[in-house]
């Protein structure tokens, strides 16, 4: 399984690629309170947490990928290395 993770102080998004489901995206609401986003971000978030659970998303197309992610405050940019690293 790969995962990749990206977390805003509000909401996290979750993609990658499963054995199980193929590939997913996940988006979840996160926590205000510091000490319960510390936790959640061990065991992960609960049910009703969860914005967004897809999996198999290789019937999405890139444009509807890109508009979920896009209407949950998240931007491409966030999904590609910087290259000043």
């Amino acid at each position: 399984m790969s995962r990749y993770t990206i977390s805003h102080q509000d909401k996290a998004l979750a993609f990658g690629k499963d054995h199980a489901c193929g590939l997913f995206l996940q988006i979840w609401s996160r926590p205000k309170d510091a000490s319960k986003r510390k936790l959640q971000d061990v065991i992960g978030p609960e049910g009703e947490d969860m914005l967004v659970d897809k999996d198999d998303i290789d019937d999405f197309s890139d444009d509807d990928v890109l508009d979920l992610i896009e209407a949950h405050g998240f931007e491409l940019s966030e999904f590609t290395p910087d290259p000043e690293l």
